[in-house]
This record gives C-alpha cells, structure tokens and sequence, in this order.
C-alpha cells in the first residue's frame, strides 16, 4: 500500500510542476499614458525654470532584477517594450526644456530598477523606480533616484489594469523629476534665467 501511496503522490507533484513550469504568459505591451493636461501644464511650468539647460533622455537600461514579468493574474504578465515604454515617459518632462543651445546639454542616463504590480485586497498597486545618471559633457554630474507608486482598484479584471496601474506609478515620479531640474542644471555651474 505504501508503494502505491508513493507512486500516486510522485506522479502528483510530477504533474503540479509541468503544470506550473507551462503556466500561461501573457503579454501585455507598454504604452505611455500622460498625465492629465492639468497636472501636465503645472509639470511643465517647473521645467521651463531650467534657464539655459537643455535636457534629453539617452535610451534606458533595464537592470531589473526580473525583467520577464510585471505581475500575475492568473497568468504571467509580461510587458513588452519597457524601456521605449520609460523613455517616452521621461521625455515628456524633459521635451518641455528644449533650448537650441547644445553648449549646455544634461544627458539623463535613465536605469530601470523596478517596475511591478501586485494585489492587495480590490486593488491593483504599480511600483516604480528608476535610477538616473545626470551627465554633462560625458561625465556624471549627479545620480538621483526616483520612486513611484499607485494604487488603482480593480474594477474590470482586465489585463490592461497592470499596465494602467504602472503608468500611474511613473506619472507619480515625475513631477519629483521635474522639481529638481533646476537644481541640476545649476550642478553644471550654469545658472538659471
């Protein structure tokens, strides 16, 4: 009886695991959000206070420790296109500084270090958070890192609610960004008009 007893717990714990080793994947592709436009026009009055540095996003990295999924729902969530995903971001923040003058250029050297959802209770929470070197003429002026987080209630049960939550979550930090800008730019020895 034993032996049988065995056998049918082996073929058991034989068939969870092929189970989970083929669990569903779903990929879910990244596309940015803006703010909303009244939000946006006070984000963008910070950053027209840069004076006379101008201001772009060089394209990301992803030092993510697990840079497969973003979340479970039954599945796992997959985000595709991640770094296009933070750039785009980012540069809705920076895009707002453009000067012609390249002679005061800050490079930001953006690394994404997280970027997940996960549930509590109704809700679907983004967590955000993204390193940025700060580069003037080649060299690192500064590095600052940058958090966000959201929390958005579950209504639909839709796949698209992750990314939805993850877009709130980096529209969360940067305002952060923005507000501090100014303050980098006078890190370069220019100061602001």
């Amino acid at each position: 009886m034993k032996v049988t007893a065995n056998k049918i717990l082996l073929i058991a714990l034989y068939s969870a695991g092929i189970a989970t080793a083929q669990a569903k994947q779903i990929n879910l592709p990244m596309v940015y959000e803006p703010i909303a436009k009244a939000k946006q026009g006070k984000l963008l009055q910070t950053v027209s206070g840069t004076g006379s540095c101008t201001f772009t996003v060089l394209p990301p990295e992803d030092k993510r420790q697990n840079t497969q999924t973003i979340g479970f729902n039954g599945a796992n969530l997959t985000a595709l296109k991640v770094t296009d995903w933070l750039e785009t971001a980012l540069s809705t923040v920076v895009g707002a500084s453009k000067q012609p003058s390249k002679q005061h250029l800050i490079e930001l050297a953006p690394k994404l270090t997280r970027l997940y959802t996960y549930h509590e209770s109704m809700n679907i929470l983004g967590v955000t958070s993204v390193t940025i070197d700060f580069k003037a003429n080649g060299r690192v002026v500064d590095t600052r890192q940058y958090r966000g987080f959201y929390a958005k209630t579950n209504w639909a049960g839709a796949d698209g609610e992750y990314v939805t939550a993850l877009n709130d979550a980096v529209n969360n930090l940067l305002p952060k960004l923005a507000s501090e800008l100014p303050e980098i730019c006078k890190l370069t020895g220019k100061t602001t008009s």
